[in-house]
Parts: C-alpha cells; sequence; structure tokens
C-alpha cells in the first residue's frame, strides 16, 4: 500500500508486514507512522458495512476516516496483504480536503469528536492519534482561525493539546523543521558505515 506524509508519498507498509491488526491497534500504527492509509486501499464486506452505519454525510470534511474507523470497530481485525500496493495520485488542482473554510474546520473537528465517542463506546482509548491530528489542525489554523478552535478547546484539552501553548507548538515544530533534516542525514551516515 502507498501511504505518506501530506505531498510526498511512498512506497512502504505502515503496518510493519504484520498479518494482522485488530481495531484498537490501527489508530496507534497510523500516529507511530504520522501516516494515513487512503480509503480506497481497502476491502471491506457488505456485512461490515451495514453493520457500522451509512456514510456520515453531515461532514463536510475527514468523513472518510470517520467512517473507515467505525468499520475497524466493527470488523474483527483488518487482514494485512504484504506486497499489495495501491497507488495515490495527486494532482494540480485543489483537493476538497485542502479547501478549508471555517465550517470544514468545525466539522473536521466534529468528526474528531464522532471518532474519540465511537471509540469509548468499545473502551478503545487512542490519545496519540488525536494528539498528533489536533496539533497539525492547531498549527495549520490558529493563526487564521482561532476563533473556531477556541470554541472547540475542549477536544484539544482532552487530548493533551493545551490552546493556551500555541506559540509552544510554533516554536516546537519550527525547531523541529531545522533540527529533523540534520539529524535524519546523521543517522544515514551512521548506519552506512
Amino acid at each position: 500500500m502507498f501511504t505518506g506524509k501530506i505531498k510526498k508519498f511512498v512506497a512502504r507498509n505502515i503496518f510493519d508486514n504484520e498479518h494482522s491488526i485488530k481495531a484498537d491497534q490501527y489508530l496507534i500504527k497510523l500516529a507511530e507512522k504520522e501516516s494515513f492509509v487512503p480509503y480506497h486501499t481497502f476491502l471491506i464486506p457488505r456485512n461490515v458495512v451495514l453493520a457500522a452505519g451509512i456514510w456520515n454525510t453531515t461532514l463536510i470534511i475527514n468523513n472518510d476516516a470517520e467512517f473507515v474507523l467505525r468499520i475497524m470497530l466493527n470488523a474483527d481485525k483488518l487482514l494485512n496483504t504484504v506486497g499489495c500496493h495501491v497507488l495515490y495520485r495527486t494532482h494540480r488542482e485543489n483537493r476538497l480536503s485542502a479547501r478549508y473554510t471555517k465550517e470544514s474546520i468545525k466539522s473536521l473537528l466534529k468528526g474528531y469528536e464522532i471518532m474519540i465517542s465511537n471509540l469509548k463506546t468499545q473502551n478503545f482509548k487512542n490519545k496519540n492519534f488525536f494528539k498528533w491530528r489536533l496539533r497539525r489542525v492547531l498549527l495549520a489554523f490558529w493563526r487564521t482561525d482561532k476563533d473556531v478552535l477556541i470554541k472547540h478547546k475542549e477536544i484539544f484539552r482532552e487530548n493533551g493539546i493545551y490552546l493556551s501553548l500555541a506559540n509552544f507548538y510554533f516554536i516546537k515544530g519550527y525547531i523541529y523543521k531545522i533540527v529533523y533534516p540534520i539529524v535524519k542525514k546523521m543517522k544515514i551516515k551512521i548506519n552506512s558505515k
């Protein structure tokens, strides 16, 4: 399967070639790799779709992630097909998921709230996944849509992101962008010796 960070995709298996993954491990793996699995990667039996429920059309954005999580919660496990790849094509035109408005940001946060609620019904918790995703939301929209984020401050707080520390997150991100490439080069040199 092809997965990767925004705008840069590489062939890799984020599930570390494990044969199967339980629902509670799915988000853990995504958070560990800071990646995602495109919706079209999955072959889902009809009975699991019927058990999970219909697509949430009230969400403007990220409705695929909300749906896939319900699928995972209604499936016994996710079978990983090692050696099978899915292509994910990008193009110059803006994707729907790249067109953010106040309404789409509210919808994104509402989708996360629904996902967290669904996890709670199964007694699953995954703060790492939501902390990673919400930190990205904070960094992307704090300067332009602070009011929207403040109205949803509870979901941030519950997942270890404190809006009062927004400047800290920006500084940390800035330092990371400078230091990480240097550390990565050093690791490559050490591993090649």
